[in-house]
C-alpha cells in the first residue's frame, strides 16, 4: 500500500482509480436522472428564470450592487415561482420561497438591531 496513489470519491478513499471513475459516473448518471425528473416535473424552470433575469438584466444587475447578499434568494424564490408555473400545488415549492423570505427577513432584522446597537 505504501506509495500506491489513493483516489478518493464521495469522501472516501478508492483503492484503485478505475473504482473511483465508477463511482463518479454513478454519482453523474444519479444527477442526470434528478434533473431529468426535474425537468419533468417543472419544464425547463431554469432556463425559464434565466430568461426573465436576462429581461430584467439592467434592474437585476443595479439590484446586485444594492443587495448583494440577497442575491441568491432572490434568484431561488424567482425559480421556485417560475417552477409553480408548472405545479402550482406543489406545497415544497411554496414552503421553500416561505423559508428562503424568512432568512432574508432574518438578516434584515439581525442587520437593524446591530446598527441600532452601534
Amino acid at each position: 500500500m505504501a506509495g500506491q496513489k489513493k483516489y478518493k470519491f464521495g469522501g472516501r478513499d478508492s483503492g484503485n482509480k478505475e473504482e473511483a471513475q465508477r463511482g463518479s459516473s454513478s454519482m453523474a448518471e444519479s444527477i442526470g436522472a434528478l434533473v431529468a425528473s426535474r425537468n419533468t416535473q417543472y419544464g425547463a424552470a431554469w432556463l425559464t428564470t434565466g430568461k426573465l433575469i436576462g429581461f430584467l438584466s439592467k434592474e437585476f444587475y443595479e439590484f446586485l450592487e444594492r443587495a448583494p447578499n440577497f442575491s441568491y434568494a432572490w434568484v431561488i424564490i424567482l425559480n421556485k415561482l417560475v417552477r409553480l408555473l408548472h405545479d402550482p400545488e406543489n406545497l415544497d415549492s411554496w414552503q421553500d420561497i416561505a423559508g428562503y423570505a424568512t432568512l432574508v427577513a432574518e438578516e434584515l432584522e439581525h442587520g437593524k438591531a446591530s446598527s441600532t446597537q452601534s
